[in-house]
């Protein structure tokens, strides 16, 4: 038998593995002290220490005989407003260099690090990738929520949550995976529910995110864009029971030429009232409104969607000057080329929905995605962050 002990932090969970199975966890009370009596065995033991707002100890291994371990957790930066991002392919080395390079005016990063796969495997994604997102996120205290996908639509996803003994499961993995990568929480991104699947899909978020609560996690839920209540994700009880939600406010348009763009300012603002209404019943303070960084030519769809540096380029191809592009009456830039409209957004366009945050006093801003983006996107940002 072997003891287990040390100090932390007020109201941390601490969490003991053998290998990569979860053993035991302690909340710290007001002693300050936490303390685990095992017996000894030949698998090496770690220690993780979380705490909801804090950045994660990160996995500390435990060699045999009695240990004492201290903990010291550093907050995560938390002011009025918050910005984050999800980085993925097929940028995702130019969306790590954009963080990097930007990561003082962060506060959550979401790498697309999983997907629920074949028989609800979760994949890991490119695993070098993640960690140097981490190291960055580390140094400015910016918390780090992996984002957790699937297909449109899942069949995988459907029988997870309809089946008790697969979704207790899956929910012990995701747990357990935060934990011993060392992330502060995850980013929950499954779209296309059936709505007869509804209320299967609210018991998964609220079992996920009591549990990722016991051990000093986060959830933030990724949801679709919507103007109704009904549907198969119930913003009213998913607002409940996550910390941060995410509605993405892209791709109203998707399948039609443009115009109409696929995320007009007009629209976005009635999707955020909606959210916060008492139909949609989110309060504001956990409410992020998720804004594109790509435009579209011709068609809103994968396949015409463009990067704002591919818009450039299409621009010096055609020996156009700047003023060959106009904006609408809410700073969307566009022009016209081989009789293609060509929508796109830049900083000046973001700055101008970031005005919606202020307004409704929303949490903040997450982006699809870094990489590529304009540069003076940053610029603007630290503006309005500065409230100028």
């Amino acid at each position: 038998m072997v003891e287990i002990h040390g100090n932390g932090p007020l109201g941390s969970v601490v969490t003991l593995f053998r290998q990569d199975t979860i053993v035991c966890r302690q909340r710290i009370q007001d002693d300050g002290k936490y303390s685990f009596k095992i017996k000894d065995g030949p698998e090496r033991k770690f220690l993780t220490c979380n705490r909801v707002g804090f950045k994660s100890s990160g996995r500390i291994g435990i060699s045999s005989g009695n240990v004492s371990s201290d903990f010291y957790l550093s907050p995560i930066k938390q002011p009025r407003k918050t910005v984050s991002a999800w980085i993925s392919t097929p940028v995702f080395r130019e969306g790590i260099e954009s963080f990097a390079n930007n990561a003082s005016l962060f506060t959550h990063i979401s790498p697309m690090a999983y997907r629920i796969v074949d028989n609800g495997r979760i994949h890991w994604n490119p695993d070098r990738e993640v960690r140097s997102v981490q190291q960055v996120a580390y140094k400015h205290s910016v918390a780090v929520y992996p984002s957790l996908g699937a297909d449109y639509k899942s069949p995988i996803v459907r029988d997870m949550i309809r089946n008790p003994e697969i979704r207790d499961r899956q929910i012990h993995r995701i747990a357990q995976q935060m934990l011993w990568f060392g992330f502060e929480g995850v980013d929950l991104d499954f779209e296309g529910i059936d709505p007869a699947d509804r209320n299967d899909f609210t018991t998964f978020v609220r079992l996920l995110a009591d549990t990722l609560h016991s051990y000093g996690l986060s959830l933030s839920v990724t949801l679709q864009p919507k103007l109704q209540t009904h549907g198969g994700q119930d913003y009213q009880a998913i607002g409940e029971a996550a910390d941060i939600v995410r509605i993405m406010c892209y791709d109203n348009h998707w399948g039609k030429p443009i115009p109409p763009h696929h995320s007009d300012y007009t629209w976005i603002r009635n999707v955020m009232r909606f959210a916060i209404s008492d139909s949609g019943g989110i309060p504001p303070e956990k409410v992020v409104m998720a804004l594109p960084l790509y435009g579209h030519r011709g068609k809103v769809d994968g396949e015409h969607a463009l990067f704002w540096t591919e818009v450039v380029d299409i621009l010096k191809k055609a020996g156009l000057p700047e003023s060959h592009v106009q904006r609408n009456v809410y700073d969307l830039p566009f022009f016209s080329i081989e009789d293609e409209a060509v929508y796109f957004e830049d900083g000046l366009s973001v700055r101008k929905k970031l005005d919606i945050i202020d307004e409704l006093e929303l949490q903040g801003v997450c982006f699809w995605r870094l990489g590529q983006e304009d540069p003076q996107l940053y610029r603007f940002m630290d503006d309005w962050l500065k409230g100028e």
